[in-house]
């Protein structure tokens, strides 16, 4: 197993997909406490991240 600290390229992956805006810490409660368009944005947006992704 590969780790982020070990890794340049995961810990790049890490800040390009997981970091921006912290949104990882939206999936909970969070994400449900916002209204309708602040919650269809944030999952556009992590849904192109998700498309973004290679393997």
């Amino acid at each position: 197993m590969r780790h982020a600290n070990d890794d340049p390229e995961l810990l790049a992956l890490i800040h390009r997909y997981v970091t921006p805006g912290r949104r990882y810490l939206e999936l909970g409660g969070p994400l449900r406490r916002r209204t309708e368009p602040e919650r269809t944005k944030f999952t556009r947006d992590l849904g192109e991240a998700a498309g973004d992704i290679t393997s």
